[in-house]
């Protein structure tokens, strides 16, 4: 889940495994299951998402152009190999 700060909704991604290597979260709308994209439960929709600050244990998901009221849900995998 994730809420709205500083105009784009944010939502934490935390690993329960310490990472190797800094790799990249994909997202996916928990309604639609569409990659990149997650789900703002206010008004129902679909919206693109980035994935930043990225570290060997956690991310964030951010969506931009979200207002105060928006709560924003998805679902999340990771390929760590080497």
């Amino acid at each position: 889940m994730g809420i709205r700060g500083n105009g784009a909704g944010t939502g934490a991604i935390s690993y329960k495994v310490t990472k190797r290597s800094n790799s990249t979260p994909v997202v996916y709308s928990i309604i639609t299951g569409t990659a990149g994209q997650v789900r703002n439960l206010n008004p129902n929709t679909d919206q693109t998402a980035t994935v930043g600050n990225i570290s060997d244990s956690k991310a964030n998901a951010y969506s931009g152009g979200a207002s105060i009221s928006d709560i924003y849900a998805f679902q999340w995998t990771l390929d760590a190999e080497l």
